[in-house]
């Protein structure tokens, strides 16, 4: 089990070199279990808020985050198979909340995943990712406030 603590400590009205400061805090707690040599569990739990308050511009953005995921992988002899469901979502805390600004956005996402152990230093993998989303601002823009999104991956992953 491991939990941090994080501040970026930026100060959230800088503006330097074009570029503006977020100030980010967040609380991160993750588990690791394993049950036996060929089954884990992977767990992770985080929540937060990250704002700017450029002066220069006028331009201010506070948005709380909370995200979530559990994984499960078992290995079998050189196959590993792996699950994992992600739930996340972002509250717009701005002053100028309308619909046409708003970026409140919740979703979830699927993920299935095989690799094979090729060799020592080469593996190869087929994931597939699936991503939906609901976000108001969309319904302004697209017409439609929900999006899924699918993601067929083949990776190669060679170390040396």
């Amino acid at each position: 089990f491991k939990f941090m603590h994080y501040d970026n400590r930026a100060d959230p009205s800088a503006f330097r070199n074009r570029q503006i400061a977020w100030h980010t805090v967040f609380e991160h707690a993750s588990l690791q279990i394993n049950f036996t040599g060929s089954i884990r569990l992977l767990s992770q739990y985080m929540t937060g808020d990250t704002q700017i308050n450029n002066l220069n511009s006028g331009f201010r953005s506070n948005v709380d985050f909370e995200s979530w995921y559990i994984l499960i992988s078992k290995v079998i002899n050189k196959h590993r198979l792996s699950a994992r469901y992600e739930y996340f979502n972002t509250d717009d805390l701005d002053a100028f909340l309308t619909s046409i600004h708003n970026s409140n956005e919740t979703g979830w996402a699927w993920m299935l995943a095989y690799h094979y152990q090729l060799r020592a230093n080469l593996k190869l993998g087929l994931e597939w990712l699936q991503i939906k989303t609901n976000r108001e601002t969309r319904l302004n823009i697209e017409g439609i406030p929900s999006e899924t999104e699918n993601q067929l991956l083949l990776n190669i992953n060679f170390n040396f």
